[in-house]
């Protein structure tokens, strides 16, 4: 395959009504999840508890009875935002003058780096790991078990 066919193919991907849309859920998931942010640190103001970051509120979601499913959700979400991501920075922003494509594949590269970060912190809460409560549910099951 030679490098504008990869270039084609890339395009047609990402160019996918359904990769498109996946992708968008993303950004809608990345708006969720620090909505929920907020209403953690309004929380922690008004004395309720709880710390105002990505992780706590991952755990509050694990703890969900269908919290995984969320975190699943939000997996392929950040995992497609950020595969598009790095497809604009192989083969996007061709069209650019050179100082600009410079700035907007740098500007991809570390929003790939930032949606496969988000992508990997949700499927490692998603499988149960980070989280104390998740871990001593974990230990529970094991102990029922034995």
């Amino acid at each position: 395959m030679s490098k504008s066919d990869a270039a084609a193919a890339a395009n047609t991907a990402t160019n996918s009504t359904t990769f498109e849309f996946v992708a968008r859920a993303g950004f809608a998931m990345n708006g969720v999840l620090h909505v929920l942010i907020g209403v953690t640190a309004i929380r922690v103001a008004t004395g309720h508890g709880g710390k105002p970051t990505e992780a706590s509120v991952m755990t509050d979601v694990a703890d969900l009875p269908e919290g995984f499913l969320v975190l699943w959700a939000a997996f392929v979400t950040f995992a497609a935002l950020g595969l598009w991501q790095a497809l604009e920075v192989v083969f996007g922003h061709r069209y650019r003058s050179t100082h600009n494509r410079v700035i907007q594949k740098g500007s991809s590269i570390g929003l790939t780096v930032i949606y496969i970060a988000l992508a990997v912190a949700t499927a490692t809460f998603a499988l149960g790991g980070s989280g104390s409560r998740s871990r001593a549910r974990k230990s529970q099951l094991s102990l029922e078990l034995m």
